[in-house]
């Protein structure tokens, strides 16, 4: 089997951010083409098993997503990953990886970068809704500054400063950023209950909705940090210069 014979062609285009994700897919022996439309704010993982006859495979790829990665990992029928790379439009130059003959795996890893980006606007919602809530009770919003949050913002400052694996530190950056997270869950899991015990059920409505954003921002920063971590080599120390004994 020639090595031009093989082939995997992936397309993830963002156009049209109102239209559902919408992943089509033709995987026959030797020949592999995938086209996503519809992937803004989508973050999502999916494996295929691919035949390839030969030991080669010629990889296309011309992504247009606006924001986040598209990160493809390709392994042979032995296990060993032959391709791990975000995709982008800079990579114009088809990469042709060599490995061993049978069931390919292909992992397409679509990730929504704009986490943060949409916490941010949803946290000034949050502000405004605040405001709101304080003026209907007719009570300042005006209070104490909080040390907590300004030590979790410390830590996550601190951080950028690491030298690390790409992967390793925006995994510890979520970790950080989900550490802000709960902290303001927290204050509105328990705001929620007072107002509700007040008598200002209106008020009740806007902390839940709120908690409930606190918590879908938190679901999916999750999501992101595990798609962070499949692609950290797994590497075990060296621990026989310890002299610990692996049974």
């Amino acid at each position: 089997m020639l090595a031009s014979a093989s082939v995997v062609s992936i397309a993830a285009c963002s156009e049209n951010s109102l239209a559902p994700y919408q992943p089509e897919v033709s995987n026959v022996a030797d020949n592999f083409a995938l086209q996503a439309t519809g992937v803004a704010n989508v973050t999502a993982t999916q494996s295929y098993t691919w035949a390839n006859s030969g030991t080669r495979a010629t990889i296309n790829h011309s992504p247009t997503t606006q924001s986040g990665t598209t990160r493809l990992v390709i392994k042979d029928a032995s296990g060993t990953t032959v391709y791990s790379k975000a995709l982008s439009p800079s990579l114009n130059e088809p990469t042709v990886p060599v490995g061993v003959t049978g069931n390919w795996t292909l992992r397409l890893t679509l990730t929504n970068e704009d986490a943060f980006a949409t916490h941010l606007a949803q946290t000034e919602e949050h502000v405004a809704r605040l405001e709101q809530i304080f003026t209907e009770i007719e009570m300042s919003p005006k209070g104490k500054h909080c040390k907590g949050m300004k030590g979790l913002v410390a830590e996550g400052a601190d951080l950028l400063k690491e030298h690390a694996d790409p992967d390793v530190l925006d995994t510890g950056l979520i970790s950080s950023a989900q550490h802000v997270e709960h902290y303001e869950m927290a204050g509105y899991g328990t705001s929620r209950p007072y107002a509700q015990l007040l008598g200002f059920p209106k008020q009740v409505e806007l902390l839940q909705k709120a908690l409930d954003e606190e918590q879908a921002t938190d679901l999916l920063l999750t999501e992101i940090a595990r798609n962070r971590l499949r692609e950290v080599p797994r590497q075990m120390p060296d621990r026989s210069a310890a002299g610990v004994e692996l049974r």
